[in-house]
């Protein structure tokens, strides 16, 4: 049986994250693909500075999902469309608040979403590298 393994780059919020071991066993149909997809400040909204100047003000702001991930949904939507890719999972690491990113993701043609949630005083302090972390073990329970 033939086995080939490729990783997919795609952009997750200023990250570059393997889309992990996207495995094509000699039928490409059988490709899964995974997107991280993060939630940001919607991009039209202007950004205030906490009067403390200690970050941006988050509370009471819309939050979408980040313009680049929304590109890399489309790409996985259009492989799909090309018969590369079977199955799209949109995944998404942090509070409650993220849902609304997957369901995007959704609409936008992903066949299933995960929500790791964390949080949202743990996530604040978490770095892309913890992000990373929790991204490649979902993607690995996720492999099987």
């Amino acid at each position: 049986e033939f086995v080939q393994k490729f990783s997919i780059f795609l952009h997750f919020g200023g990250v570059f994250l393997a889309i992990f071991l996207v495995t094509l066993c000699f039928s490409p149909t059988m490709a899964r693909v995974l997107v991280g997809c993060k939630r940001v400040i919607d991009y039209a909204v202007k950004v205030r500075v906490k009067p403390d100047k200690s970050g941006v003000v988050k509370q009471n702001v819309k939050h979408s999902l980040n313009p680049f991930d929304e590109i890399a949904v489309e790409e996985a939507v259009r492989m799909k469309e090309q018969k590369i890719a079977s199955e799209i999972v949109a995944i998404s690491c942090g509070p409650s608040q993220c849902q609304e990113t997957l369901r995007t993701a959704l609409a936008m043609g992903a066949d299933k979403a995960i929500h790791v949630e964390v949080p949202e005083k743990e996530y604040e302090g978490m770095t892309s590298l913890h992000v990373s972390k929790i991204l490649a073990k979902a993607a690995e329970e996720e492999k099987d």
